[in-house]
This record gives structure tokens, sequence and C-alpha cells, in this order.
């Protein structure tokens, strides 16, 4: 446990209301104590600083002298799983308030990752951030190379990275469909993770694996497919030779005439017989067992009942919708007060299955009618903003300034660290790296505002601080409007 230095004497009230922060800061920590490695790691036998050491000795000195420690913003959020662990990574950016409420111009950002096999991942890692948190700010003293100690909960144990894909794969909705094994191949590209291969097989990569399954699928529908065809064929061929159309020719020795079954020569039938060999008895009498079978058909109240499998092949095609047409309705819908119902109507007056089978012209290229209304709906739909898309818009913003400032473009400007393939800045993911880049610039941007005469904002630009994205961007691009218009 840290042992306090702290000095008892308590400054008078009045006076430390007009301490400024800087002097509050430097007189807090002066009295901080160090830390000592008091923590035992069960899992991993080792010795770490525990939070709530770290968070004791500075607390006593900042109560003393009116500091407080807030998060600011949470400029990141990533959530993994590991085996059995929930995995939670968040960047936090930390500012310090002074006994009269002013706040220093640096802020603190620090990364906290913790582990817990419950719901408790996310408040350990905000605590393992406000732990480095208060070491980065009061620089508290520690032995040489101790900085970089593991976490209380650090699992002993971590997962291979293809089990992710491998549990995907146990899935029954998974495994028996093409459509999701395609998802998973998707997923895997986008980590790099086709060629891993498999535990059980080091010959075999992923991407072998899943393939040779999407191809056994494919196998599988076609057989199907295959015997449904013959089927429906020889179902068919049945029907033509026990039920024939009326006139149809059929080659049947005993088929039943007129007269001939009662015996009874008529002007119809007269000779018909004549020269012929008598049918053995035996035999007629097969056939009428047959005929008596086929009667007990024709007169089962199922028969009058169609048959969907026997009528599969002469089924009507529906009728299918314009495409110009259906073109048209998703413009209209576009523009519509509510497009999401206006292409909800498109899609409940056509039909899904319809509109599967037509291609149409839309933003995202030629697709069927189908995926362009679903696409349109996603887009009309109203997306929840996050604290990281905060964040990320006040980077942009100033990232913005500093390309117009520098006579660049925005996507030009942060080029470097746009994902690969993409050009719309709103892409951009490696937040810190933004940060990073807006800060290496700011020295460049002080002396292009400087060298087209805009002196006054370029010093109040290079007055901001290490504080990225730099909150009084706004009084700067008015003070650059305002040299302009005079």
């Amino acid at each position: 446990m840290a042992e306090s230095t702290l000095d008892d004497t308590m400054p008078d009230l009045d006076e430390l209301l007009s301490w400024p922060v800087d002097k509050a800061f430097i007189a807090a920590q002066r009295e901080i104590a160090p830390v000592g490695k008091n923590g035992k790691n069960q899992d991993q036998k080792y010795n770490f600083r525990q939070a709530e050491d770290v968070i004791r000795a500075c607390s006593g000195p900042m109560r003393k002298f009116g500091l407080r420690i807030f998060p600011t913003a949470i400029l990141a959020r990533e959530h993994q799983t590991r085996g059995k662990m929930n995995v939670t990574i968040i960047e936090v950016e930390w500012a310090i308030r002074g006994p009269q409420g002013d706040v220093m111009d640096i802020r603190v950002v620090t990364v906290g990752e913790a582990a817990d096999a419950s719901d408790k991942a996310s408040n350990k890692a905000m605590t393992a951030a406000e732990k480095y948190a208060l070491f980065q700010m009061f620089k508290i003293e520690v032995d040489p190379g101790d900085l970089d100690d593991g976490d209380r909960d650090h699992p002993a144990a971590v997962r291979s990275p293809i089990d992710y894909y491998l549990e995907r794969l146990q899935l029954p909705e998974v495994w028996h469909s093409r459509e999701r094994l395609r998802e998973v191949l998707n997923v895997a590209a986008n980590n790099q993770m086709l060629k891993a291969t498999m535990p059980d097989n080091p010959m075999c990569t992923l991407e072998q694996y899943v393939l040779m399954r999407g191809r056994q699928l494919a196998a599988e529908e076609e057989e199907r497919k295959q015997a449904r065809a013959e089927e429906r064929e020889a179902l068919h061929a049945q029907m033509v030779v026990e039920h024939p159309t009326p006139g149809q020719a059929v080659n049947d020795p005993w088929a039943v005439r007129p007269g001939i079954a009662a015996g009874v020569e008529t002007e119809d039938n007269k000779g018909v017989n004549d020269g012929e060999a008598e049918p053995d008895a035996s035999e007629d009498a097969e056939a009428f067992e047959r005929d008596a079978e086929d009667s007990e058909v024709y007169e089962h109240d199922a028969f009058d009942e169609e048959d969907p499998a026997d009528n599969e092949d002469q089924e009507e095609e529906p009728q299918l919708p314009d495409p110009a047409l259906v073109e048209q309705l998703l413009h209209d819908a576009k523009g519509d007060d509510d497009p999401l119902r206006a292409l909800i109507r498109v899609r409940d007056r056509f039909g899904t299955e319809a509109l599967e089978r037509i291609i149409v012209a839309s933003p995202w290229g030629q697709i069927s009618a189908a995926a362009a209304i679903g696409l349109a709906m996603d887009e009309a739909t109203p997306k929840r903003k996050t604290t990281q898309d905060t964040a990320k818009g006040r980077l942009l913003v100033e990232a913005g300034f500093q390309a117009d400032m520098l006579g660049v473009t925005l996507a030009q400007h942060i080029g470097p660290i746009m994902p690969k393939g993409k050009s719309d800045p709103r892409a951009v993911t490696a937040l810190v790296k933004l940060q990073k880049l807006i800060g290496d610039s700011r020295a460049d941007v002080v002396e292009a505002m400087r060298a087209a005469g805009q002196s006054v904002a370029a010093e109040m630009y290079s007055r901001v601080g290490p504080y990225v994205p730099c909150r009084g961007i706004d009084k700067i691009a008015a003070e650059l409007t305002s040299s302009a218009d005079s």
C-alpha cells in the first residue's frame, strides 16, 4: 500500500479558491507518494500496482488542493469474446479541473482493456484507463521498467484466432447455408484469416475448408433438383398411360369396346373378332381387375382435387413489374415526406418474389429491385449517433479546417490513414491515428496561415495547446472570415 506523504496543514479555503488549476496541480503532485506493486495476479503469478492503491495515493492531495479528474469523451470502444471471457477495450479522454473551476489545457488520453466472464468488462476497462491517466498526469514514482504491468484479471489462456470461425461453422444455420458460409468467408477475408490452417489438418486452410463445404451443398442441391425433375417426368408419363385424353389411341388389346364386354354383337362391332383367337379367360379376368382398380381411382373424391406436383411445370409465370416503373417509384419514394413508408408500399405492391426477378438501375449499380428497396430502406432508417461518431465528427472538423488552410482536399489531407479502397473521409476508423495526424500538422497549418497574411488567426491556432481536436476552431474560423471581409 502507498504510504501517504500528505501534509496535514490544509490551505485556507478562500485562498484556495483563488488558485489557478496549474498551481493546485503542482501542489498536489508534490504530495503524492510512490505506489508499490501490492497486487498479485493469481493466474499468472506476477505482482502489479492495484488501481485502488493508485487512486488512494492521489485522492488525498487532490481533495486537499481542490482538484478533480473526470472523463470528457470515450474516443473508441471495442468488444471482443475470447473463449468464455468478454473483453472490452476503450480509449478515454480525461481532463482535470482546479478549485477556480478552470480546466487544464492539456488532456490525457489512455486506453483501458479488461476481461470478465460476466458483464463487468466495461467497468474494469474504465478503471484501468483511470489508473493510467493518474500515472500520466501526476508522474507517480515507480521503479524503472515497471509501467507496462498487466491487469489483475488477464486470462491465462487465449483462444486461437481461427476458433471464432470454427464455432460459426458448427452452427446448423451456417453449416447448411451457402449464403451464410459466404458471410463467414467475407469476415475471414477482411481479417486476413483465409489462409489460416485448420487445427486438425495443417495442409488445409480455412478458405479451402469452407469452399469444399459450399461445393458439397451445391452438389446436394443439384441432386435434389434432378431427383424432383425425374420424379415429375415419371409421374407425367404414368398419368399419360393411365389416363389418356379422349380420342388418343391406346395400344391395349383388351380395351373395352361397345358390346364386346357384354358379348353382344352390334352393327358397330360386327365381325370385329372374326378370324381372331378367343382370349384366354384368366387373362380376361386380370384385365378386368385392372380396369376395376382404375375405376376406383376415377371414382375417388380426391381425384377431382388438383395435385400441385402434377402441374408444377404447367404453372403460369407471374407477371413481372416494369423495371422502369419500379425505378420511378424508388426515385419518388426518396423525395417522399416519409421515404421508409413509401418504400414499404412499393415492396407490398409488387411482392418480394416478383421484385427479386427484375433488375433495376440504382445508386448501388444494376441490382435486383428487391435488393435496391432493401438498401434504400436501410438508408432511410434513422441511425443512432454513437459517442465514437461524435468524436469522429469533431476530429474531421479540425482536419477539414487544416485541409482548407493547406490548400488540399480533406480526402488528400487524411489519405495516409484512410482504409484501403476508401475515398470518403467519413469512412476513416483509425481515430487515434487521425488525432496524431491533426496534431502533427498544426505547425504546418500555422505557417501556411501566416504566409497567407492571417497572423491573428495563426496566433490563435498556435495557442490551442496539444489538445486534439481544438474546441475553439469555430472562433478561429470566424476570425478568418472577419479578416477576409475587412
